[in-house]
C-alpha cells in the first residue's frame, strides 16, 4: 500500500470468490500494514476465482481492489 500523502489504513479484509463471484472466504479484519498477505488452501485445480481486498483509512476512505480474476494450476 502506497499512497503520496500517506493516510494510514484503518482496517482491511481479503475475500475469495468462485468463478460467479459468489463469495467462498472472507478473512479476519486486518489492522496493520506489515505484511499484506492472506493464503488461500484447498483450491481447486484447473478452476478459475476471483479475489478481493477492501479496507478503509482512518480517515474513513473506502479502498477496493475489485475482482482481480485467477486461474489455479497446480
Amino acid at each position: 500500500y502506497e499512497q503520496p500523502d500517506w493516510e494510514d489504513i484503518a482496517e482491511y479484509r481479503f475475500y475469495l470468490y468462485d468463478e460467479v463471484k459468489n463469495l467462498l472466504i472472507e478473512s479476519e479484519a486486518f489492522y496493520t500494514t506489515d505484511t499484506m498477505t492472506y493464503a488461500y488452501r484447498g483450491l481447486n485445480d484447473d478452476k478459475f476465482y476471483y479475489i478481493r481486498a477492501i479496507g478503509s483509512t482512518v480517515n474513513g476512505i473506502q479502498m477496493d481492489t475489485g475482482y482481480i480474476r485467477i486461474f489455479i494450476i497446480f
